[in-house]
């Protein structure tokens, strides 16, 4: 409760001061919607946290947050793995095209498909 309290005020502020950027630079028309939306969106399920954390703060029990913070990690961990075995695969493909050896045709082939995965795997994040 201690780190919440503490931590309201720098929220606060840098709220209003991505609020003051964002009314100087303008928000274009055809964003607008999308905006508002991800506003009340925000705020609404930051309202609805409030009773998951009065819950765990009653109960004194962290472990519905650790078990949460765990399995994120876990997901988080696992996309860079994806992420890092399409680049290995990439630059395997690269050298091939690189050094001369074997078919040049075939290793562009190559090199086009694994920036196709890495880009595929970069739209899912």
């Amino acid at each position: 409760m201690l780190s919440r309290t503490v931590a309201l005020p720098v929220i606060v502020s840098a709220a209003v001061l991505k609020a003051a950027r964002l009314r100087r630079r303008g928000l274009p028309p055809e964003h607008r919607k999308a905006f508002a939306a991800g506003t009340a969106t925000s705020f609404a399920s930051t309202l609805a946290s409030q009773a998951l954390i009065g819950l765990v703060e009653r109960d004194s029990a962290l472990w519905p947050y650790s078990a949460y913070r765990a399995g994120l990690a876990g997901v988080v961990l696992a996309r860079l793995q994806r992420r890092r075995r399409a680049e290995r695969e990439l630059a395997a493909a690269t050298v091939v095209v690189g050094n001369g050896h074997g078919n040049p045709q075939a290793g562009r082939d190559a090199a086009r498909a694994a920036e196709q995965v890495a880009k595929a795997q970069g739209d899912e994040s």
